[in-house]
């Protein structure tokens, strides 16, 4: 195989965890894996063929480096770095995708607090609160985080124009006990906050939101 550029951002680099499983599962056709697990230092084979059996499972790199799991010989990420080696697969690979996996949780991790809160300015009267605590998941809307990772801003408001406007389609524009909907705020990664109103369009960032959130607690 060869080597992988060494362009972080290359095509090739951001499919590696993909390619290396490829890899590893076609090369495993033609190995005896009792030999295999031997060379790399069980001395129970029936230990490594779970730990194996488990990676296959799995069939996702990044998951896989996720769970963190140890067989009380290897780690997730020590298990696939002596797999890929025994095997015979160019360093460069396995380091590519195990990079990869790293920037990929990173960007997951930044991105997770990024949701838009749907405004009604609404003003509690007699609802109950129970009632109102069970509706709080319709005020905020969780983006799918594929469509946020490793964007740019200008992407990333694009979309969220896109998701405001089909939401307001889709509702009517009514949140039924929160009332009409008057704009909608996106939280973005950086902490700021930015206002689009019912057609998708981004407003002046002077505006300011007050938000409430419905919860109850047992005490």
């Amino acid at each position: 195989m060869d080597t992988l550029p060494n362009n972080p951002n290359s095509d090739l680099n951001n499919h590696a965890p993909e390619t290396l499983l490829y890899e590893i599962k076609i090369r495993l056709q033609n190995t005896y894996s009792e030999n295999l697990l031997k060379g790399m230092g069980y001395a129970s084979t029936k230990n490594g063929l779970k730990t194996l059996e488990k990676f296959l499972g799995c069939n996702d790199i990044c998951n896989w480096l996720r769970t963190g799991s140890y067989d009380f010989h290897y780690t997730s990420k020590e298990f696939l770095e002596k797999l890929s080696t025994k095997l015979s697969i160019d360093p460069s690979l396995y380091i590519a995708a195990i990079n990869r996996c790293q920037k990929i949780d990173n960007e997951l991790k930044k991105i997770s607090g990024c949701h838009v809160y749907v405004n009604t300015n609404f003003h509690r009267a007699n609802e109950p609160i129970f009632v109102l605590a069970t509706m709080e998941g319709r005020r905020r809307l969780v983006p799918d985080k594929q469509e946020l990772m490793f964007k740019t801003d200008a992407q990333i408001f694009d979309f969220i124009s896109n998701l405001v406007k089909k939401h307001y389609s889709r509702t009517r524009g009514n949140l039924l006990i929160w009332g009409k909907i008057d704009n909608y705020v996106y939280h973005h990664f950086d902490g700021k906050q930015y206002v689009f109103d019912n057609n998708g369009s981004l407003l002046d960032s002077s505006v300011c939101i007050n938000e409430s959130r419905a919860t109850l607690s047992i005490k």
